[in-house]
């Protein structure tokens, strides 16, 4: 009976694990800054989900999770650039 309970702990940890490992936390948002250049926003935060292109501004888009592994939806975040720099970021629905 102990060794089914262990291994199902054990399953249970590697499942969370896994997940958690798969999604970039939003917090990482705070070690973005404007004026950061394109390259360490994706050494920041990773690869982006999307790009987009707007007149002279660059978008890179990005899902990222609001509440660590207990959040089963990610949240859209954008980071603008322009000439390669941060003009500005956030969540999607408040970046223009």
């Amino acid at each position: 009976m102990r060794i089914v309970n262990s291994t199902k702990c054990v399953l249970f940890a590697l499942v969370v694990s896994a997940l958690s490992a798969c999604a970039i936390s939003a917090s990482r948002m705070t070690n973005v800054s404007v004026g950061m250049a394109r390259e360490d926003v994706i050494r920041t935060l990773g690869k982006p989900d999307g790009t987009g292109v707007n007149g002279d501004k660059e978008y890179l888009n990005y899902r990222l999770m609001e509440n660590g592994w207990t959040d089963w939806e990610p949240t859209p975040y954008s980071v603008v650039l322009q000439n390669g720099k941060v003009v500005t970021f956030g969540r999607e629905s408040q970046v223009k």
